[in-house]
């Protein structure tokens, strides 16, 4: 192949589907655009032909940055003879070679090839994961191929890793209208953890089911709006009360509970040094104490405290809760 001048007109920049070889993201040429001023460009782009016009297959960075420059021609090498999935290919072992990929890079690349007709996500799992790194899982595709269909700046959150893939995952079950309100509650005006953003996908989805709702619908009520909304609290403290509001409309009864036992066990653990623990989910009627001495006295207050409280019926009422989900206060 000769590299030839190809007038920037000629390739196809704007139109949908123009970026069906590309899988870099973002797309901004960012400091490129200043070093092809400064010292012109030092390497011709890859074309393709397609209907009279060109599409980009490598070096679309340097594209969009002759663009911005406005230059009317820029040196390329076209392959005229190659297939959809040839170039695909040519594409793929290019951009894995020069440096790692992105979370949204990999997404792009399992659309592309989906896009051009591979459907068997089995074929996608053996023939991609492995270059792309990820788990030879047709789980992992699915996630993948999601990803390359969320809201720009989840996928931007993404690609930039201020979101991990296993959060973002999270979203999978939700209807497409959905994903927007729901994203930006957990992890735009939020920061959760994983395992938190597991536990208020749990609880939202759970509500929702049991009340005949949607997730849009649920974190746009008045109550949840105004939390989200307040912009006194850091992300980590909405984060705290978005999932605490949410257990507690899921979980009522357990909430309740939850707060009875801390009302009855609190005066233990603060006169006496221990810690009593209920049982997971109020499922079982045996609780467990913890207790931490440094000296006799402190033993001796403990055991005094302790008698103290199987007089005064505490341990009675403690029982009773745990058995059948209220104390006789």
């Amino acid at each position: 192949m000769r590299i030839e001048n190809i007038a920037l007109s000629d390739i196809v920049i704007d139109s949908p589907g123009w970026d069906q070889f590309v899988f870099t993201y973002p797309l901004a040429p960012g400091k490129l655009t200043a070093s092809i001023q400064a010292a012109g460009l030092q390497q011709p782009i890859l074309l393709a032909p397609r209907e009279n016009r060109h599409f980009i297959v490598l070096g679309v960075k340097r594209l969009l940055a002759c663009r911005e420059l406005r230059r009317s021609e820029i040196p390329a090498l076209v392959r005229r003879t190659d297939s959809a999935e040839e170039l695909l290919w040519l594409a793929v072992h290019e951009k894995i070679s020069t440096a790692p990929l992105n979370i949204m890079e990999k997404a792009r690349v399992l659309w592309r090839f989906h896009e051009n007709g591979q459907n068997d996500l089995s074929a996608l799992r053996a023939k991609l994961c492995p270059l792309l790194e990820l788990p030879p899982t047709i789980e992992a595709v699915e996630s993948y191929l999601f990803f390359a269909r969320l809201p720009e700046w989840l996928q931007d959150r993404l690609a930039e890793g201020g979101l991990a893939a296993a959060s973002a995952a999270l979203l999978m079950p939700l209807r497409h209208d959905d994903i927007e309100a729901t994203a930006r509650a957990l992890f735009d005006r939020g920061q959760p953890t994983l395992q938190e953003a597991r536990d208020m996908m749990e609880n939202l989805l759970g509500i929702c089911a049991r009340d005949g709702c949607r997730p849009g619908e649920l974190l746009a009520t008045e109550a949840l709006h105004g939390l989200l909304s307040e912009n006194t609290l850091t992300p980590r403290e909405r984060t705290a009360r978005l999932r605490d509001w949410l257990h507690h409309q899921r979980y009522p009864r357990l909430v309740a509970a939850e707060r009875a036992f801390r009302t009855l066990t609190a005066p233990l653990e603060k006169q006496n040094g221990i810690v009593v623990h209920p049982p997971r989910d109020f499922e079982g009627t045996s609780c467990q104490v913890r207790m931490q001495f440094s000296n006799e006295a402190e033993v001796e207050k403990a055991a005094t405290g302790l008698v103290k409280s199987l007089a005064d019926k505490t341990w009675e009422k403690i029982f009773e809760l745990l058995r059948d989900g209220e104390p006789r206060m």
